[in-house]
């Protein structure tokens, strides 16, 4: 699936996840939690940011971390294998985390659990997106 992901792939799937997460965060603090209204904006607010805040901080900010590194480093490869690691691992590391997320979030009847599971969608598009990058520049 990896293999099939391009740049283009990516970016078409964050602006749907995008819209499906201000949809999200607009409703879901809205029908599933008890407060103010202020309360219940702040909290989609939180789950917005949550979202574009992890595809942004895999998907530029360690990119440019890699671009600083790799230079200085002394193994040119041993930057991008690492780098590579880190975005395969914050592809898969995150599964079982949201699979307990969700059984316990159905078991408990707190679906308001739920609405954190855009986030992870956002590591893992920004981890894809890494890890094309750095890929893509050798």
């Amino acid at each position: 699936m990896l293999e099939a992901m391009t740049a283009g792939s990516i970016s078409k799937y964050y602006k749907w996840l995008s819209l499906a997460t201000l949809a999200l965060s607009v409703l879901g603090p809205m029908s599933l939690t008890d407060g103010s209204i202020g309360e219940k904006l702040w909290i989609g607010l939180l789950m917005n940011g949550q979202f574009h805040l992890a595809y942004h901080s895999l998907s530029s900010l360690a990119f440019g971390v890699y671009e600083q590194i790799q230079p200085l480093s002394g193994q040119k490869s041993l930057a991008r294998k690492m780098f590579i690691g880190i975005s395969l691992f914050m592809m898969i590391g995150p599964i079982v985390p949201l699979i307990e997320l969700v059984r316990s979030a159905i078991r408990d009847h707190e679906y308001e659990r739920f609405m954190v599971t855009m986030t992870f969608f956002g590591i893992f598009l920004g981890a894809c997106s890494l890890n094309l990058k750095i890929k893509g520049a050798h």
